[in-house]
């Protein structure tokens, strides 16, 4: 809701995350037009989306949307920190909660675009997949 106090927080939180956020690159060559990640120049799709695509005989979602990922690990970047620390073990609170408000901002600005490109109204299922790589503190 505009103008709602929880709002203001994760719109805060959020304009503070900006400047560490790296943009995907949509529709440029070099990206995979399933997942947004690194193809080399022969395939149409990356080798995760090939393989996943393989392992669930041709089924694979229709839309698959990074939220944000982290090139490197630069201490001095705080999303790349973030995409570490909420994985640690112990998970990192404060990490946690920057990356639900950059969730939640996420889904308020863009599953009306998702939904549009998909030509729906609603969705049937949606998942939230992190990388299983667990971090030790």
């Amino acid at each position: 809701m505009p103008g709602s106090p929880a709002r203001e927080v994760v719109e805060r939180s959020v304009a503070e995350q900006s400047k560490f956020l790296t943009p995907v690159l949509a529709g440029s060559s070099g990206v995979c037009p399933k997942c947004f990640g690194a193809v080399p120049s022969i395939p149409v799709r990356c080798s995760n989306c090939l393989d996943a695509s393989h392992r669930g005989r041709g089924k694979v979602a229709d839309l698959v949307t990074p939220l944000t990922y982290r090139v490197g690990y630069q201490h001095h970047n705080q999303a790349a920190h973030d995409l570490r620390a909420y994985k640690a073990d112990p998970p990192r609170r404060e990490a946690q909660l920057r990356l639900t408000c950059l969730f939640w901002y996420f889904c308020l600005l863009h599953l009306g675009c998702m939904k549009d490109r998909l030509g729906i109204t609603g969705f049937t299922h949606v998942a939230f997949v992190p990388s299983t790589k667990r971090v030790q503190a």
